[in-house]
């Protein structure tokens, strides 16, 4: 009995062709158990790491999950070892191998097993939450023996994608009444003898995992072909991909990219970027919140930096910077359900600088707040209270962490003089004089877009000693 909610009545096979996918089964075989009774995994030139996941899954799932074997010659140690080996040995024998899971298929039938539908995917490829509603009308569609499905391809992450176009794959197809024949191969996986008259096609509902993972990625430069390249373009969405209806993904694509593959491997696992349409709704939101909480604040650092010079927050920016005067912090901290009820979440605060730091090393013992943050929409929002020192001249943000200790230091007055920029319809207040402030943080450059990190101890307003009021 299948735990599907949905085509209760017909019997659905899974099939997998496993070779060296390893990890990637950890996303496909729990994603086919979702929608079938049975699931077939046809090992050709399997690996060990690999044969010791799928039988770990046969152990598990043991009446529903069926093991063989393609029978087909290994790969030989030149095949192993040259770029592109494993990619053109598979290549050669391509229909002959995919035969064998068809042949396997159409046996059990003979044998009087009941097998309405196939759903036959790549090691690395899984489904949308939608793929259902897809599934149902494909069954329904009565003159339709084959579903070709057009995936999209996530990037490294479950809310990045690639905006590459990929050819529509056979995917899913009913056993009858015409028997398919997948030797000699047929391109995209189009089982003879069906025609176009015989597809259904559809878009996003398939997702492609190749560049999900680093590990796979490397794998596929060196064994199987390299198919990426360092401009191309790049989507943040909102949500995970796997969430996401087709016609979402149809509409972030019908926008510019937010990134390219260089900027978003720039700043490594650390600083991912928000995308740009993101930050933009976090960013809105998040000052619409602090407005309404009576909270003083100014865009600050890169942000400031972007919006200023170049109309849009920068688009490998990995977080939202903004300013709050120290005064208000107790206003923010008051704040905080109602900034979790606006739908944000991860309300941190960083709480671990002293108060002042002296010329001779000595450092107060209580502790001032460095940093709030919270996130939304993938985009983390940065508040860094700036305080008015002992003498009342300067504003200061203290930065560093324990094993350093340091602040940015301002004048005072920089924060009275609300000037700043109108972006995406909105008045965002900067440190003014604007130019003096951004010159501050990244030198008399900072006209020149330049991809680099500022060392605080190179910013003029840069000081290791400091005392807040």
């Amino acid at each position: 009995m299948n735990n599907r909610d949905f085509l209760q009545d017909i019997t659905i096979w899974g099939a997998i062709l496993v070779a060296r996918c390893g990890k990637m089964l950890h996303y496909s075989i729990p994603d086919l158990l979702k929608y079938c009774d049975k699931i077939l995994l046809m090992q050709d030139n399997i690996d060990e790491k690999t044969k010791d996941i799928v039988e770990s899954y046969k152990r598990k799932y043991p009446d529903i999950i069926e093991l063989a074997e393609s029978g087909f010659p290994r790969a030989t140690e030149k095949q192993e070892k040259e770029p592109g080996g494993l990619f053109r040995r598979f290549k050669r024998i391509q229909g002959p191998v995919r035969q064998t899971v068809l042949d396997y298929l159409y046996k059990k039938v003979d044998e009087g097993e009941k097998i309405d539908m196939v759903i036959w995917i790549d090691s690395d490829e899984v489904m949308s939450d939608h793929f259902p509603e897809i599934l149902k009308i494909f069954w329904n569609s009565k003159d339709k023996q084959s579903l070709v499905m057009k995936p999209i391809q996530p990037y490294m992450d479950w809310t990045t994608i690639l905006g590459r176009s990929m050819t529509g794959h056979g995917r899913c197809w009913k056993l009858g009444p015409k028997k398919l024949i997948a030797n000699p191969y047929r391109t995209a996986c189009n089982l003879r003898p069906l025609v176009k008259a015989d597809r259904m096609g559809c878009k996003y509902y398939l997702i492609h995992l190749c560049h999900i993972k680093s590990e796979k990625f490397n794998w596929r430069m060196e064994h199987w072909k390299k198919d990426i390249r360092s401009q191309w373009g790049l989507w943040k969405l909102l949500k995970d991909i796997r969430r996401m209806h087709p016609k979402e993904i149809k509409e972030v694509l019908t926008r510019p990219p937010d990134f390219t593959v260089e900027e978003y491997l720039r700043g490594g696992e650390k600083r991912l970027p928000m995308g740009v349409d993101n930050a933009k709704k976090a960013l809105r939101e998040a000052t619409d919140i602090l407005d309404q909480l009576g909270v003083r604040y100014f865009l600050g650092f890169g942000t400031a930096l972007g919006i200023y010079r170049d109309g849009a927050i920068i688009s490998h920016d990995w977080d939202l910077d903004t300013i709050i005067l120290g005064e208000d912090n107790e206003k923010l901290e008051q704040g905080k359900q109602k900034i979790l009820e606006a739908g944000f979440t991860e309300f941190k605060r960083k709480q671990d600088i002293p108060k002042w730091i002296k010329p001779d090393g000595t450092k107060s013992e209580e502790k001032y707040v460095r940093t709030y943050s919270f996130h939304k929409y993938g985009a983390r929002i940065d508040l860094d209270p700036a305080y008015l020192s002992a003498d009342g001249q300067s504003r200061i943000i203290l930065k560093g962490r324990k094993r350093e200790m340091f602040c940015g230091k301002h004048p005072a007055k920089w924060f009275d003089d609300h000037g700043g920029v109108e972006y995406d319809g909105k008045f965002y207040r900067i440190p003014t004089p604007i130019e003096d402030y951004l010159a501050s943080n990244y030198g008399d450059g900072w006209k020149t877009p330049v991809y680099s990190l500022t060392r605080w101890q190179k910013r003029p307003c840069f000081s290791q000693y400091y005392e807040c009021q």
